[in-house]
């Protein structure tokens, strides 16, 4: 089986994880729906993930179905949502609520709005590049969360000293509109803790740009 979607869409990661549970193999192909739009059309004409390629070909589309489609592929025995009666429909509403669910993050200084973040999942990230100091408050909005859920935040101040556990191999100049490789290597980083990290880009000694790195090994 393919497994179609990047694991930043919770959809993806919902199925991933009842793979794994159900212990079926699979492959995965890391396509995002921006740049590889046109890639997953080929298998879903909605250009959506998660889509999921059965080993006869066939594709199945939305996660709900593919859950659907999985329990049936394992049997009775193990599936992991009752067959039928009141115990599937509360398990389904359940699934209703918790997918419906959703998180939007805003960051205030004073009153005033420096930036937000508010796709459609619940992995929201806000950077700031070369904040102005004082008092930032973070504000998380909740859809459709049941009562007052717990969020947990996490938060990075990224300053200009190198903390030595990212290697940037990268070519030592480049033309503008040409495609150029550069390469991360990481060392020394705990499992289960998350890292925020940039590569800065310069021109004659000038910063032009930089690229924002997390790692969650």
């Amino acid at each position: 089986m393919l497994l179609i979607g990047m694991f930043d869409s919770p959809f993806v990661r919902r199925v991933a994880v009842t793979l794994k549970l159900l212990e079926i193999p699979f492959e995965h192909g890391n396509w995002s729906v921006g740049k590889d739009f046109e890639r997953i059309r080929e298998f879903n004409p909605l250009g959506r993930v998660p889509t999921l390629v059965l080993p006869n070909g066939e594709k199945l589309f939305e996660s709900a179905a593919i859950l659907d489609y999985l329990d049936e592929f394992v049997g009775a025995e193990r599936a992991l949502l009752p067959a039928r009666g009141p115990d599937r429909r509360t398990a389904l509403n359940l699934m209703a609520m918790a997918t419906g669910a959703d998180i939007d993050l805003c960051v205030f200084r004073g009153a005033t709005l420096v930036g937000s973040s508010g796709s459609g999942t619940s992995a929201e990230q806000v950077n700031l590049s070369n904040p102005a100091s004082g008092l930032h408050k973070v504000v998380v909005h909740g859809w459709g969360v049941a009562g007052t859920s717990p969020f947990k935040l996490h938060a990075w101040v990224l300053g200009t000293d190198a903390a030595g556990n990212m290697a940037v191999t990268a070519p030592a100049t480049v033309a503008t509109g040409e495609p150029a490789t550069i390469g991360l290597a990481f060392s020394g980083l705990a499992a289960g803790t998350k890292y925020l990290g940039s590569v800065a880009y310069s021109v004659g000694g000038s910063t032009v740009g930089t690229t924002i790195v997390r790692v969650d090994p």
